[in-house]
């Protein structure tokens, strides 16, 4: 029982340490996605149709845009995950804590899905 604990200790505080490190940024991260949502909204929704496009485009086009947006923070999450793997690999240090490799790799799972989520 002590194992257990102690792992999921552990656990929490390598993702804890993600989160913190992520808040960092989280604040410009928002504001960039909003200016760019904005700002093609605002292209698709003014713009367009006074050169011939119809105007109900804007609204399907501004759901596409955030639906992009999610997605190239996947993408992101992931190209970064496989170049640890095969560059620097700092994911070597996580490895070699008294934790199941497993728990590592469920730990980077949350963690990007924490910082997509909220983008």
């Amino acid at each position: 029982m002590s194992k257990i604990k102690s792992n999921a200790n552990l656990f929490w505080q390598l993702l804890k340490t993600d989160l913190v490190i992520y808040s960092q940024t989280l604040g410009s991260d928002i504001i960039d996605t909003l200016i760019f949502v904005f700002s093609l909204s605002l292209i698709v929704t003014y713009i367009f149709p006074q050169m011939g496009m119809e105007k109900s485009f804007g609204a399907f086009y501004t759901v596409g845009i955030i639906v992009s947006i999610c997605s190239f923070e996947i993408f992101s999450a992931a190209a970064n995950f496989i170049s640890d793997l095969e560059g620097n690999k700092t994911i070597n240090y996580f490895l070699t804590l008294p934790l199941p490799s497993w728990l590592i790799f469920i730990k980077q799972a949350i963690g990007f899905a924490c910082r997509t989520s909220v983008m």
